[in-house]
């Protein structure tokens, strides 16, 4: 759905009719910077070594190759590249 410049109705008035907030509407995505494209081929290559590994195990693992991610940055990028743990759930 498109919200286009109408004489009558401001983006304000058109983005509350539609249900989205104003921010959804100039929201403009950032590209991964090559800084992250990088871990995340790291993380992918390490997944194929290692798919037991959760969100958790990849923060450590990378705090062993002296970069400093947290858990919720690991568990974001796992989410990015499709990874789910092949570890046992409680």
């Amino acid at each position: 759905m498109m919200i286009e410049r109408h004489d009558k109705l401001s983006y304000i008035r058109q983005c509350h009719l539609v249900g989205l907030a104003r921010s959804t509407y100039y929201y403009q995505p950032q590209p991964a910077s090559d800084a992250e494209l990088v871990l995340l081929r790291k993380m992918d290559e390490q997944y194929l070594k290692t798919p037991q590994y959760g969100s958790r195990s990849y923060a450590t693992w990378f705090l062993r190759q002296g970069i400093l991610i947290g858990r919720k940055k690991a568990a974001s990028m796992m989410k990015t590249l499709g990874i789910i743990s092949t570890a046992p759930k409680p």
